[in-house]
């Protein structure tokens, strides 16, 4: 599970990358910081806090 939940946490760093590089995209943006955080919530585990740093 761990595996998995830093995978998920670098596509979403990618797509957030990609998104930001357009500025267009900035709605959406919003959407995904949300997202981000229901899933490190979910973890509640302080490793997550730690890479976000």
């Amino acid at each position: 599970m761990d595996k998995n939940t830093a995978i998920r946490e670098a596509e979403v760093l990618r797509i957030e990358a990609s998104l930001a590089a357009k500025p267009h995209s900035q709605p959406t943006l919003a959407n995904l910081p949300a997202t981000k955080k229901t899933t490190s919530s979910r973890s509640a585990r302080p490793e997550s806090s730690s890479k976000q740093n």
